[in-house]
């Protein structure tokens, strides 16, 4: 056991506990761990800061920041500023897509527009590679005291003044921040596709006896769903992750986005004549394929149906909301005319 932890952590340069996750979740099968590591390995880090400083006219920013912490690179960032106090009250240790909406909705309301010190704040140059990397392993090593200390001492040098900070910092896997950006790592995709496909044409067959295999079941939308035959290779689809094992179980709880959807892509499909029904083949990601059984008549929901429909229900809970909001301005306008007229 020590000794195929030990080949993992060389193989894939993750620490000694990430290899004891995936060599566990893989139950000991040394090829799948190795296949695991973008599942286990926290390479990533999200941060979101607030920023306080002025003596009488207060400034706030509000920030975030995502990184590749072994890289040492800032992959994207997000920065607003405002002079309203009630940001002091926005939660930083919140999940990452509805605190960048919260930034967005705090740019919206803002009326502050961003000085010339402001205006040239980018994450992107205040940090060198090699400052990234050690946030990242002092974050690692949960010392958040130094990290908030480097962090301060930048934005202090840059800002040119004594700021109030707070920080939320966390890792992550790489799988679970493309659940936050599914198009960040689509080059480096399209080339490991286009790799296998060049494989593929040289007569290699693809093969799922190293590969992970989960059993799956299809969410179902039978007003907005597709029927399989109506569905192409590469198109996405939400299913459930019914396998009980432990890596199952993990991949499921790992692989939801924030809505708590799970995505996966169509690979193959066949129909059994003998059952009547399809054999799907769907891709998690690297080397983690689920398959399906599913009738002909059966529609299955797709990303994009389903986000129309939280949008039409949203927006039906907004014109339901402003309609009682009117009756109750109406009823009141009438209760009052009705007291003047008797008095």
């Amino acid at each position: 056991m020590d000794q195929k932890i030990g080949v993992i952590q060389q193989t894939a340069e993750i620490n000694q506990d990430e290899a004891k996750q995936a060599l566990k979740l893989a139950e000991g099968d040394l090829d799948k761990a190795l296949q695991m590591v973008d599942y286990v390995s926290q390479s990533y880090m999200i941060i979101h800061g607030r920023v306080g400083y002025g003596a009488y006219n207060k400034t706030y920013l509000l920030f975030s920041i995502v990184s590749d912490g072994r890289d040492g690179e800032i992959l994207s960032s997000d920065l607003v500023t405002t002079s309203k106090e009630d940001v002091e009250n926005i939660s930083l240790n919140i999940d990452h897509m509805v605190f960048t909406k919260t930034l967005t909705d705090v740019n919206v309301k803002s009326k502050k527009s961003l000085n010339s010190k402001e205006s040239h704040l980018k994450f992107e140059r205040l940090f060198t590679a090699a400052e990234i990397y050690e946030l990242f392993t002092l974050l690692k090593a949960d010392d958040l005291s130094k990290f908030k200390m480097i962090f301060k001492e930048k934005l202090e040098e840059f800002l040119k003044e004594e700021i109030n900070l707070k920080l939320f910092a966390k890792t992550l896997t790489k799988v679970k921040l493309k659940t936050y950006y599914p198009d960040l790592f689509f080059k480096e995709e399209q080339a490991q596709n286009d790799d296998n496909h060049s494989a593929k044409q040289e007569g290699e067959e693809k093969k799922l006896g190293l590969d992970i295999n989960l059993t799956c079941q299809p969410v179902i939308s039978p007003s907005s769903g597709k029927r399989v035959e109506e569905l192409l290779n590469g198109d996405e689809i939400l299913v459930k992750i019914s396998d009980n094992s432990e890596m199952g179980r993990y991949l499921a709880s790992l692989l939801k986005d924030t809505t708590g959807m799970i995505k996966a892509t169509i690979e193959d499909r066949e129909f059994n004549q003998a059952t009547e029904r399809y054999w799907v083949l769907i891709k998690f990601g690297p080397n983690i394929y689920g398959n399906l059984s599913v009738s002909p008549q059966i529609k299955i929901s797709t990303p994009q149906a389903e986000e129309k429909s939280i949008k039409n229900k949203e927006g039906a809970a907004i014109d339901q909301g402003t309609f009682m909001l009117l009756f109750f301005i109406t009823l009141f306008i009438i209760i009052i005319i009705f007291i003047l007229i008797i008095f």
